[in-house]
């Protein structure tokens, strides 16, 4: 056990830190209490009971939207801003009932900025503290550049104040930056850069799901694609019964799950994910979870702000500072701005993601980083993707894909003579800041510009087909068309990029509607091969169908939380 002047003496390092993800969906809170005293706030009776119960981290879903259904006065209903959250109560920035309405009130926290909350965590023994479904991981992570924080700074000259300014102060803070560069060993990221899940595939379908299981959880019935969590018999996040066709519980248990068999197990199948492109105002988040924490600390002591003291049991939501033993920021509303895929010779398959943050959030005391987890092997889908083979022999669930087993289309034939390249997906993001969001800190909105798909190849000469469509007029796409060479027609010249570890583990993205931006033939300058450098450009994505499947897809073990889609 770490003692206070232990932990004083310490410094921070990068073997005590560790970055992950944590999913952002709507959170259902049913039968609210309002308050007569104050007609803009709620108290969340339903938040648990036993091993289900969970806690609000207090004010980290403050400028967050909400759905409010008020089911005793109609009129108070609408969508609300969230301007304060405890534990166990939300404040909003209008009137949502009346001093006879004290009860049966749904809110809604929608997804964007929302961090899923998880069962509060006991530490020590006696004493809940509030835990997000932080043990998410992200994957075979190379590096990780957290978003920046930039306060403008206001300056005035004041009359009679000399050559030196009068008064300073600060504006808005800006959240800029943010990357992940990463060997990739899923598709999983495909859905956060495109936006649509369109339709889910997986081999588990015949296990019911069991009221004390804790499992990663799908749903197979009616077509829905959304995947969530359970823990004790409750999902979360808390959702509303009729999004999953589950079971509504009792007081204490909202969205228990209660014998239904339409919730269907899967964790360790196959699944299938058709991808697909969201043209809303809007793409899916997560939040971005990066902690440090020093060495010595027992399973009793972890949580921001013990202080190295298993004894502390205090309940109390402080903000004492400095915090010495857990280091923990929350960047919630992240989303891909740009994706990249690149690939080359001899290499894995590399990913790096430029990422666009809506709010950084300092985690408060007594709350629990990275759901409790503090070992990278018991991180949620790290798990999920390995095989029961102890040696892991057989599986290469966690392993990157390799260039070696890529496979590239283009014109209708496979292109076998390539040495590199890459795709990039733009969102072309751009942050919003509304009137009333109540903190300067926080983004409103992060809006969707156009998109764009770009491939660049480097490969070496044979012939001078891609010459010949630089030069023709009109997309290529999956049309009939007629050979210019040939005169035969030809009904498919998607662009095809896949990848393939097994036939349970693929990632392939096939665009449509492309032309030949650009091609670079120098001129060589020994005897050696001729190098071309290729630049295509995409209009369209062919949405993935998981059944065949086909289009754009991912199949493998890893779970992805989303949203409705």
């Amino acid at each position: 056990m770490a003692n206070s002047n232990s932990l004083n003496q310490q410094v921070w390092v990068g073997a005590g830190a560790s970055a992950t993800m944590i999913p952002e969906m709507n959170i259902y809170l049913d039968a609210c209490d309002g308050d007569g005293a104050n007609p803009t706030g709620v108290t969340v009776e339903n938040l648990g009971s036993g091993a289900n119960a969970f806690l609000l981290v207090p004010d980290l879903y403050v400028g967050c939207m909400a759905k409010i259904r008020n089911n005793t006065d109609t009129s108070f209903s609408g969508i609300a801003m969230i301007t304060a959250n405890t534990t166990n109560a939300i404040t909003f920035d209008r009137t949502i009932g009346s001093s006879a309405d004290n009860n049966d009130i749904d809110v809604t926290i929608l997804a964007f900025g929302a961090p899923s909350p998880a069962p509060s965590i006991e530490k020590p023994s006696g004493t809940e503290r509030p835990a997000l479904l932080a043990d998410n991981w992200l994957g075979l992570v190379n590096t990780v550049s957290p978003p920046s924080v930039d306060v403008e700074l206001g300056q005035i000259s004041l009359a009679l104040s000399g050559r030196d300014f009068g008064y300073q102060f600060k504006k808005n803070e800006t959240i800029s930056g943010g990357s992940i560069d990463m060997s990739l060993n899923n598709g999983s990221w495909l859905y956060y850069a495109l936006g649509k899940i369109a339709t889910v595939t997986h081999t588990s379908t015949s296990q019911v799901l069991q009221a004390s299981s804790d499992v990663m959880t799908g749903l197979h019935a009616n077509s829905k694609t959304k995947f969530i969590r359970a823990f004790s018999g409750m999902t979360f996040p808390p959702s509303e019964a009729s999004t999953f066709h589950i079971a509504n519980g009792n007081a204490g248990a909202d969205g228990a799950l209660a014998g239904t068999t339409e919730l269907y197990e899967v964790g360790g199948g196959v699944i299938t994910y058709g991808f697909g492109t969201s043209d809303g105002d809007a793409l899916p988040s997560f939040a971005l979870e990066i902690t440090m924490e020093k060495d010595g600390l027992t399973s009793d002591e972890y949580y921001v702000g013990s202080e190295g003291s298993s004894t502390d049991a205090s309940s109390a939501y402080s903000s004492n500072r400095p915090f010495k033993d857990i280091y923990s920021r929350i960047f919630t509303g992240c989303q891909v701005n740009t994706l990249t895929l690149n690939f080359e010779e001899g290499q894995e398959v590399k990913t790096n993601l430029e990422l666009v943050s809506r709010r950084a959030f300092d985690s408060p005391q007594n709350y629990v980083p990275k759901n409790g987890v503090t070992t990278h092997t018991s991180l949620f889908n790290y798990n999920t993707t390995q095989n029961d083979d102890a040696d892991h022999r057989t599986s290469r669930d966690s392993e990157p894909f390799l260039f070696s087993e890529g496979l590239i289309e283009v014109f209708g034939q496979t292109v076998a003579r390539v040495k590199s390249g890459s795709l990039t997906i733009n969102n072309n993001i751009a942050p919003q800041r509304f009137i009333g969001t109540y903190d300067r800190g926080i983004t409103t909105a992060h809006i969707p510009g156009q998109r764009t798909y770009e491939v660049s190849l480097t490969l070496l000469v044979t012939d001078t087909d891609i010459w010949d469509n630089l030069r023709r007029q009109g997309e290529h796409d999956s049309l009939t068309t007629t050979d210019p060479h040939t005169g035969s027609a030809s009904t498919d010249e998607t662009l095809t990029l896949k990848f393939q570890k097994s036939a349970n583990d693929i990632i392939q993205i096939q665009l449509d509607n492309y032309i030949i931006q650009s091609m670079d033939v120098p001129f060589p300058e020994d005897k050696g091969p001729i190098e071309m450098a290729v630049t295509l450009s995409a209009r369209t994505l062919v949405e993935g169908n998981s059944a065949t499947p086909t289009g754009t897809y991912y199949k493998g073990k890893w779970v992805i939380q989303n949203i409705d889609t």
